[in-house]
């Protein structure tokens, strides 16, 4: 079945020029035949599909099921402008699928008729005195005026006299009273083509076994392909086969004959080094459009390549180079199918990305490409697409770390088929996988509108109010609090719209999409006859200078709409919403740094998924801000893993692989030329010496025209003298020579924090001119209140092979000290390391132990892990990060610890330590979090031992001190960093 359904609508395509009746038959992701023959007949069409006999059992001739069910489902069909004929060689048994379908039965040709065709094949063959006048009509009769039995034998007289033949066999050409039955035909043709077969060289007899595994139709190639390349012998080749009518020849297309192919399949079965050859003929002449696929995409022509393809390569035995193939179309797939990919637009290219997707999904695939499938066959709507659509959603999320918007498709695609029910519960059930870092705003919002839609606005808004308290700002929270307004004001609820609205107001900065809530409030107050109110508040707003640009003209807009509207007596007069601005009367998301100016911005970094420390997270932040704030982000590296390029689009930035350098390290590709199309970069951004040097290449001898950034992240004359190398010195100047070579030349040279921006200030005062620096705050997320875990372990986070730089014996000693004071803890104290080097573990572990014996100080050391998920675990599993650096640039795991809501303790001697110091003016208060930090390990030892004990001793009261410092730091996001960088390398304010 599945072969006819591909002849189908490959012949309609390549013979019939028919690319939309085979849009018609091959968009069904399960080729489903019945569907796609329902969706063909619509159309004025004739389809006439050949030795239907095929397709019935051997023994009764009935139809086998499910040929049955297609026909009965077709007769039954109504209103069907197009017609199926059906052709068979053989009498079929009736039954219930041919209730509706006429069965007719083809007599013989009439004695005139059956004459004349003899003529005018021997006039063809150019043999017309092959058979005497006299004899015609008797050898005709003897034939059963069967027209292919005389094309047959036309062609076997092309070489052998009638005599000749007749003598073989004289009991065959008898002429008796009888009927001529389907078995003396077919014994009869099978006799002459074996005939025929025996005039053949023997390398044609060869290559002719060779062709009879081919199931499809085939070009002119596979001669070329059978005679090594040969054409003038191919063609040859070509010519005598179909001379010997052993292929017909239609259009460009060969096919071999039925008994053909019988009676070479059959030597081929006893010779399986023969089979094995042939199959591996045939797999070479399907590979070869696979191998050369222009970028024009996937067409039908290159799925029917692929399923004949795997057909041959799998009875070849080729297995390792069917594997090679399977991969190399997932690749393909891949790159040109990812689950955030557009869908097509044209019906045509639709189908054929469903229908290669429908081979590969049939194995082990990427759940991201079970999404696009999902999406593809949700835009396609044909017959059974959304249950097909369903099935793979399903799939696609199935994995962990499914993101959000595979789950609201999954939702729905239920919906769609009215399953409020399951989308419903697909949605909460997300909500118990989907990490808060991921879009889960879309879940409540969407989650909201179905339980409003099936009469629970009650459970919406608890719904909604969850969201409301997990979403932060940044995270697209102004739409939660729309919807749950418009949801109390459909309950007549106004007050209660009105109190959510006014919260909502003061929760969120005026960059995450305030100007929505100003609006949504300024219009129900009016509605409630409370327009002063209105006024009132629109006046605050613009005397507390909370807008700016488009945002503050909307307001002052809003604001002389209700003056416009507001009677002598101070009643607003009817049809308010119609008097407001137009654009004022939508829940548009339309935010500030969409309408400012758009940049191209370009970030080389060695990773997306932090698997070498901090610099990645930085790196990911900031690309994910950038994209925030409206600008076209492109983050380029040298390997793109898998899932990734997906989770970077799933945060507006495209992630991109550089071209690979055979035999040099992995960073070398980045000074490439890059894969960047027509991308154009206004900015080119480095991170220190690891990428600044491909970014200042890039800017030098591809992108003159950009500004370029040059990031500081640590401070090489002051960290080398901690790693324990001998040549400290030499290698501290050596890096300072090389960081100020990258700063040379750069528009800007952004330093992390204020220690860094110190240090660099410095350095650069070296130079004649030295470029503008400066000081870059990474950002937060929040900072939210929680209550501490059971045990009390303390964390080390970082690189844990520079032991003194990191402090790790600092933080080994203070621990040990904690214990042998005597204080009474809830539990024993624990220290855990996280970022030891693959396969140093152990061995870290047996170095702390040393430094700390005899304490039975427990000490776990982990090594250090990419997935982000096991850092945050460990993060809210500790009862207080410790960051005992003797020298940290910054110390972005600070950042980290405090947006789960853990207690910090920090060196001072680290840029976090010194930008707290211009947010904290207390003393007492500033020592809460940061530690005084010294060479000297016994002494450091001594002061980190007295900050233990304090946040230890009453662990509530850190976790609330850490939830209060987001008074002090919340208005440190990553977007505003970002947002001063491009104001300081662009000039322009409101980037």
């Amino acid at each position: 079945m599945t072969d006819l359904f591909i002849d189908l609508a490959a012949n309609l395509s390549s013979h019939c020029n028919q690319p939309e009746m085979e849009a018609a038959l091959f968009s069904d992701g399960e080729m489903n035949l019945g569907r796609a023959l329902d969706r063909a007949l619509r159309r004025k069409v004739l389809i006439v599909i050949d030795d239907m006999q095929r397709l019935f059992k051997t023994d009764t001739g009935e139809p086998i099921d499910e040929v049955a069910a297609v026909l009965s489902s077709i007769g039954s069909l109504r209103g069907h402008q197009g017609r199926l004929l059906l052709l068979s060689d053989r009498l079929l048994v009736q039954g219930r699928w041919s209730t509706e379908i006429p069965i007719k039965k083809l007599d013989e040709l009439e004695p005139d008729e059956a004459v004349g065709l003899l003529d005018d094949r021997l006039s063809e063959a150019k043999i017309p005195e092959a058979v005497g006048d006299e004899r015609k009509l008797e050898l005709v009769h003897a034939l059963g005026r069967n027209p292919r039995a005389i094309e047959t034998l036309v062609a076997t007289l092309v070489f052998e006299s009638l005599d000749e033949v007749i003598g073989r066999h004289p009991g065959f050409w008898s002429v008796e009273d009888r009927n001529v039955s389907r078995e003396f035909l077919h014994k009869l043709e099978k006799d002459l083509l074996e005939r025929s077969i025996s005039r053949l060289s023997p390398e044609n007899y060869r290559r002719l076994l060779l062709l009879s595994v081919h199931r499809k139709n085939f070009e002119q190639a596979v001669f070329q392909v059978l005679c090594d390349g040969k054409r003038a012998e191919s063609r040859q080749l070509a010519h005598a086969l179909v001379a010997h009518f052993l292929l017909t020849h239609v259009r460009g297309w060969y096919s071999i004959q039925p008994i053909v192919r019988e009676i070479g399949l059959a030597h081929l079965r006893e010779h399986e080094s023969d089979f094995r050859q042939a199959h591996a003929r045939a797999a070479e002449y399907y590979v070869r459009p696979l191998t050369s696929r222009d970028a024009s995409g996937f067409n039908s022509r290159l799925v029917n390549s692929f399923a004949e393809a795997r057909y041959h390569l799998y009875h070849a035995g080729r297995n390792e180079e069917l594997k090679q193939l399977l991969i190399q179309m997932m690749d393909v797939a891949l790159a040109e199918m990812k689950s955030t990919s557009p869908v097509p637009d044209h019906p045509e290219v639709l189908n054929e990305r469903i229908g290669i997707l429908t081979i590969l999904l049939e194995n082990q695939a990427p759940v991201g490409l079970h999404y696009y499938m999902a999406r593809c066959l949700r835009a396609r709507r044909g017959t059974g697409d959304l249950h097909t659509a369903i099935r793979h959603a399903r799939i696609a999320t199935s994995g962990r770390r499914v993101p959000a918007d595979s789950w609201v498709l999954l939702a729905q695609l239920l919906e769609q088929i009215d399953d409020k029910v399951g989308a419903i519960d697909t949605i909460y059930k997300a909500l118990d996988s989907v990490p808060m870092q991921d879009k889960r705003f879309a879940l409540y919002h969407y989650g909201a509108a179905l339980l409003a839609s099936n009469n629970r606005a009650p459970d919406a808004l608890i719904l909604l109010q969850e969201g409301i308290l997990n979403i932060p700002v940044e995270k697209s929270l102004a739409p939660l609090y729309l919807k749950a307004a418009d949801l109390y004001a459909d309950q007549h609820r106004p007050d209660m719209a009105i109190g959510l609205l006014q919260e909502g107001t003061q929760r969120i900065p005026a960059r995450h999409n305030l100007i929505s809530l100003y609006r949504a409030l300024v219009q129900i107050l009016i509605k409630q006859e409370r327009a002063l109110e209105a006024s009132d508040l629109l006046a605050r707003a613009i005397a507390n200078q909370i807008f700016e640009g488009p945002d503050l003209e909307s307001v002052r807009d809003l604001q002389q709409s209700i003056t416009s509207m507001t009677s002598l007596s101070g009643r607003p007069v009817p049809s308010v919403e119609r008097s407001l601005p137009v654009a004022e009367t939508t829940h548009s998301i339309t935010t500030h740094q969409e309408v400012a100016s758009t940049k191209r911005i370009l970030v080389l970094a060695t990773e997306w998924v932090p698997k070498q420390g901090g610099l990645s997270t930085f790196n990911r932040e900031l690309c994910t801000s950038l994209a925030k704030l409206g600008h076209e982000v492109v983050c380029v590296i040298p390997e793109v893993l898998e899932g990734e390029a997906e989770a970077a689009s799933a945060k507006n930035v495209q992630l991109i692989a550089a071209s690979p350098v055979r035999g040099a390290d992995s960073l070398s590709c980045l000074v490439r030329k890059l894969p960047l199309g027509d991308f154009i970069p206004d900015l080119v951004i480095g991170h220190g010496r690891i990428t600044g040097n491909a970014a200042k290449v890039q800017h030098e001898d591809s992108y003159p025209n950009a500004k370029r950034v040059h990031f500081a992240h640590m401070a090489p004359g002051e960290i080398e003298w901690y790693k324990g190398k001998d040549n400290a010195a030499q290698t501290a100047e050596v890096r300072e020579r090389v960081e100020l070579d990258l700063c040379q030349g750069a528009d800007l040279v952004a330093a992390v924090g204020p220690r860094l921006h110190l240090e660099f200030g410095n350095l650069l005062s070296a130079l004649k001119v030295a470029p503008r620096l400066h000081q870059f705050i990474p950002g937060l997320h929040g900072i939210p209140l929680r209550d501490p875990a059971p045990g009390l372990l303390c964390l080390v986070l970082g690189r844990a092979e520079d032991l003194e730089l990191k402090g790790l014996d600092i933080a080994a000693q203070a621990m040990a000290k904690l214990l042998e004071s005597g204080t009474e803890f809830e539990s024993q104290p624990e220290l855990v390391v996280r970022g030891a080097p693959t396969g140093t573990g152990t061995r870290l572990r047996d170095t702390l132990r040393e430094l700390v014996y005899p304490s039975d100080l427990s000490i776990r050391v982990k090594e250090y892990s990419a997935d982000v998920d096991a850092i945050e675990q460990d993060l809210r599993r500790a009862s207080v990060l410790l960051m005992p650096s003797r020298r940290e640039g910054f110390g972005l795991v600070a950042l980290e610890a405090l947006q789960v809501g853990t207690p910090i303790l920090v060196s001072n001697k680290s840029g976090f330590a010194e930008f707290l110091k211009t947010k904290i003016s207390s003393a007492n208060q500033l020592q809460q979090y940061v530690v005084r930090t010294v060479d000297d390990c016994e002494e450091s030892a001594d002061e980190w031992c007295k900050a233990l004990e304090f946040v230890l001793r009453d662990r509530k009261a850190a976790f609330r001190r850490t939830a209060d410092m987001k008074e002090l730091l919340g208005d440190h996001t990553w977007e505003t960093a970002s947002a001063a960088l491009l104001s300081a390398v662009f000039g322009t304010a409101g980037l």
